[in-house]
């Protein structure tokens, strides 16, 4: 086998031999271009055959005891731990592409901005990529890294499920322009995936100091399944998050429509409070009727749920304003207090005219 490269070195210097002289006699070939591409290519040919066979031949009359003890010493490691399995090596990789591919939009959408945005995350997929070791000390730095990225940096992690909920509210989705929702969506993105990459290099640093000789032959399934729990984790674990309420003047919000507007309502008239007496959360909206009509509110949306507008309802009240079934009604020149109660915190409010709609949110 060791000859092999010798070979191929003679094979190429035969071969570009014959191209030059079988072209070259014009006895048996009229020279043409089609006959000069193929000599082109038959040289390129021999070309790579002759730098395959050199590298060969230095490969195995040099470095190949050299390669035998570094494929030993990497078996070693493997073994006690040290260096990552191939399995290991393929998963990183597919993190590595995974978390890559989430920068690229995100560079799309917001030019320079996004890659400053994206550090952290391709930093990861170029340690994924070429770290071939566990390294417990960084991987637990990286562990926490992503702690803060998906708990306490920008929109919550644990916000998202909340938000795909909230978006059937009315006039919620308005509030958000379609690059931002985009953009919220690669964020959630790419915190996921930083925290999943991170959590299984630290939970593999910890795996593979446990000597049993039955994980050891089940390596590679230990692997696969611990990154599969911790996506299931990951994906599950917002079900059992409650996202807090922000108190005070709301987070987000507007008024959009194509029909009449009778209150000169904004984000600075609607507030959360939480009334400690009574233990419950009191949504306060200031409407004022600057018009010389009265103004009607139709329809109120808490959470995506409609809200029973009627005198029974306790939990509406309503000053300088009257409630009847499905109807709240604000005279002319008039201020009216609406104040809704409830003893589970709410995040997003919408109250409707017949064409236009006043929204906000309360998610912190």
């Amino acid at each position: 086998m060791k000859r092999i490269g010798l070979y191929l070195i003679l094979g190429a210097i035969v071969l570009a031999v014959l191209d030059f002289l079988i072209p070259g006699n014009s006895n048996f070939l009229a020279p043409s271009k089609q006959l000069d591409l193929i000599t082109l290519i038959v040289l390129i040919v021999a070309g790579l055959l002759f730098l395959i066979g050199l590298i060969k031949l230095i490969r195995d009359l040099f470095l190949s005891k050299w390669l035998e003890k570094r494929h030993e010493k990497i078996k070693q490691e493997i073994a006690v731990g040290e260096r990552a399995t191939h399995g290991e090596r393929v998963i990183r990789i597919i993190l590595a592409i995974l978390t890559a591919l989430l920068v690229v939009p995100i560079s799309v959408l917001v030019p320079f901005l996004g890659i400053i945005i994206s550090i952290p995350n391709i930093l990861l997929a170029l340690y994924l990529l070429l770290s071939r070791r566990h390294h417990l000390i960084i991987n637990t730095l990286l562990f926490l890294i992503g702690v803060y990225l998906c708990f306490f940096s920008g929109n919550n992690f644990f916000q998202s499920y909340k938000m795909a909920e909230l978006s059937s509210t009315p006039g919620f989705g308005e509030a958000n322009a379609l690059m931002q929702l985009l953009l919220g969506i690669l964020s959630v993105g790419g915190k996921f995936l930083f925290m999943l990459a991170a959590s299984w290099l630290v939970l593999g640093d910890i795996l593979v100091k446990i000597k049993n000789q039955i994980f050891s032959r089940t390596r590679g399934l230990a692997n696969f399944a611990s990154l599969l729990v911790l996506a299931i984790i990951l994906l599950l674990l917002p079900y059992v998050y409650q996202p807090k309420v922000k108190l005070g003047q709301g987070s987000g919000g507007g008024t959009s429509g194509n029909g009449a507007s009778h209150f000169a309502m904004n984000n600075m008239s609607t507030d959360m409070a939480y009334d400690q007496n009574s233990r419950q959360y009191v949504f306060t909206a200031t409407l004022e009727n600057a018009t010389d009509q009265t103004g009607p509110i139709v329809r109120i949306v808490v959470d995506g749920q409609d809200l029973e507008i009627s005198p029974s309802n306790k939990n509406l009240t309503i000053a300088n304003g009257t409630v009847s079934n499905n109807l709240i009604e604000i005279a002319a020149g008039q201020t009216g207090i609406l104040k809704i109660f409830s003893a589970k915190p709410f995040y997003c409010i919408s109250l409707l005219e017949k064409d236009f709609r006043y929204s906000n949110c309360f998610l912190k």
